[in-house]
């Protein structure tokens, strides 16, 4: 099988993507307990976000007209 080459900033951000996601839940798992703490409320907000811009981001193909910091990665 040939390696591909991947976009390193796009594996990145669906990495944080990831982590967002697991980190919401457990929050809104952890909310339907117990009242959240304000820095815990701040955190939701904060992946909710993330989630919703990363949406933006992919549906209006922005990560095309961006400037790339990240150099390829090849994924074997």
């Amino acid at each position: 099988m040939k390696p591909i080459e991947e976009d390193g900033r796009k594996l990145w951000l669906d990495e944080a993507l990831q982590h967002s996601t697991t980190f919401l839940n457990r929050l809104i798992h952890t909310e339907s307990k117990r009242e959240l703490q304000p820095q815990e409320k701040t955190l939701k907000d904060v992946a909710a976000a993330y989630l919703y811009l990363y949406n933006i981001i992919e549906e209006q193909n922005l990560l095309e007209e961006t400037e790339n910091f990240f150099d390829k990665q090849t994924i074997h």
